[in-house]
C-alpha cells in the first residue's frame, strides 16, 4: 500500500477537527465531574464528623471544595493548611478543646484530622454566631471581624450584613460555598 499525499491533504484538516473535539469533550467532562461529584475519597470522614457536630456533611463538602478544590496537601500563601485551610494557630485552639496537644502544620495535611479540625471550628462559629452566612464569613475573615461587624451594625440581617459590611472577598467566599451547597443538594 502506498501513501497518498493528495488524500492525506484531504483528510488531514478533518482529523484534527476530530482530534479537538475528543479532547475537548474530555475537558468538559473532567470539569463537569470536578465541579459537580462529591469528593468521595473524604466523604466517610466528613459525613461522620459533619453529623456529630450538627452539620450537613453537603455544607462541609462545598467549604472543602470552595477552600482546597479537595486537595489535601494544600498550603494557602497565608500559611493555611490542608482541605480545610486551617491556620496552625487556629488548629491548636481547637485541637486543646477536644484534648489534643502539640498539633503542628505538618500534622494538619493529615485529611482526617484537618477535617475533624476544621469541622468542629466551623460548628463553634455556627454556634457563636447562629447563622450559617456569618459563619461562613468568620470562617473566611475570621471571628473576631464578624463579631465586630455585627456589633457596630446590630439592625442589620446577616444577608445585609455581608452585602453591605463584609470584605469583597468574603462575600465572594460565601457566595462561592452556598452556590456549591446548592449544586450538591440538587
Amino acid at each position: 500500500m502506498r501513501f497518498d499525499r493528495e488524500l492525506w491533504t484531504e483528510q488531514r484538516g478533518k482529523v484534527a477537527i476530530v482530534g479537538g473535539v475528543v479532547v475537548l469533550t474530555i475537558a468538559i467532562l473532567a470539569w463537569i465531574e470536578a465541579r459537580h461529584d462529591r469528593p468521595q475519597r473524604y466523604s466517610a470522614w466528613i459525613d461522620r464528623y459533619a453529623r456529630q457536630a450538627g452539620l450537613d456533611p453537603m455544607l462541609i463538602e462545598a467549604m472543602v471544595f470552595a477552600e482546597s478544590s479537595s486537595r489535601s496537601g494544600v498550603v494557602s500563601h497565608k500559611g493555611a493548611v490542608g482541605l480545610m485551610q486551617l491556620m496552625p494557630s487556629t488548629a491548636r485552639e481547637v485541637g486543646a478543646r477536644l484534648g489534643m496537644r502539640n498539633l503542628d502544620a505538618a500534622m494538619l495535611r493529615d485529611p482526617e484530622l484537618n477535617l475533624r479540625l476544621g469541622i468542629e471550628y466551623f460548628a463553634w462559629l455556627v454556634e457563636r454566631h447562629d447563622s450559617i452566612e456569618l459563619a461562613l464569613a468568620a470562617y473566611n475573615a475570621g471571628p473576631t471581624r464578624v463579631s465586630k461587624w455585627k456589633r457596630d451594625h446590630p439592625a442589620l440581617s446577616p444577608t445585609r450584613l455581608l452585602e453591605e459590611v463584609a470584605y469583597k472577598e468574603t462575600r465572594t467566599y460565601v457566595a462561592r460555598v452556598l452556590d456549591r451547597y446548592a449544586e450538591l443538594r440538587g
